[in-house]
């Protein structure tokens, strides 16, 4: 069941509330992805005018309330009906702002910053987000995609998605978190002159 009914009660009911929080249900290749990291994933998307407003980081940004908030029942559905070309282009571009804010966020106090807060014990957001800020990026580069595989694909079922299932996980863990690590650790280098990458002679 969609959102919708649990929307429109929310418009039409005098609620004390600022902000609704969703349940996004994503597609891939046009089919649910039911299992995995992806599941349960709460999103806030209705908020009240002037009382909502995107956190400032450079990926997997939420938008923010600081008023009450509650849960909608129902499933916001979000279709990506793009093909694999688009879809390792798009990830490819958000692995670099990824691999910008593991950095920032490491050397940066984020309480300076208007970001969702990080809180174990919060709303699911800010759960995912202490655990990314506190456990994630603290673990090693490059093996962390691997940890990620078993965890989304084996522990949390990935693989009673099918085919498709294992398509989503493996280019997940293995395309997209993969290179951002690899882009962590060549930022790393960059900044300690170990590589050159912008001044490499052209090849004869």
């Amino acid at each position: 069941m969609t959102s919708a009914p649990s929307i429109r009660h929310a418009l039409d009911a005098d609620e004390p509330f600022d902000g609704y929080l969703m349940q996004r249900l994503h597609h891939f290749w046009g089919l649910p992805v039911r299992h995995g990291h992806m599941n349960p994933s709460w999103h806030l998307r209705l908020f009240r005018a002037g009382k909502g407003r995107c956190e400032d980081r450079l990926y997997d940004q939420h938008f923010v309330c600081d008023g009450p908030t509650r849960r909608l029942k129902g499933l916001l559905l979000d279709y990506q009906l793009v093909d694999l070309e688009r879809w390792t282009a798009t990830h490819n571009r958000w692995s670099t702002a990824e691999a910008q804010e593991i950095l920032r966020s490491l050397r940066e106090d984020e309480l300076g910053r208007d970001v969702l807060r990080p809180s174990l014990f919060g709303d699911p957001r800010q759960r995912k987000r202490w655990l990314k800020n506190r456990v994630w990026y603290r673990m090693p580069l490059l093996v962390r995609p691997f940890l990620f595989f078993l965890y989304s694909y084996v522990l949390k079922g990935g693989f009673l998605d099918g085919r498709m299932g294992l398509v989503y996980h493996l280019l997940h863990a293995f395309w997209f978190r993969f290179l951002v690590d690899a882009k962590v650790l060549e930022l790393r280098l960059k900044e300690q002159g170990r590589i050159f990458t912008d001044t490499l002679p052209p090849r004869r």
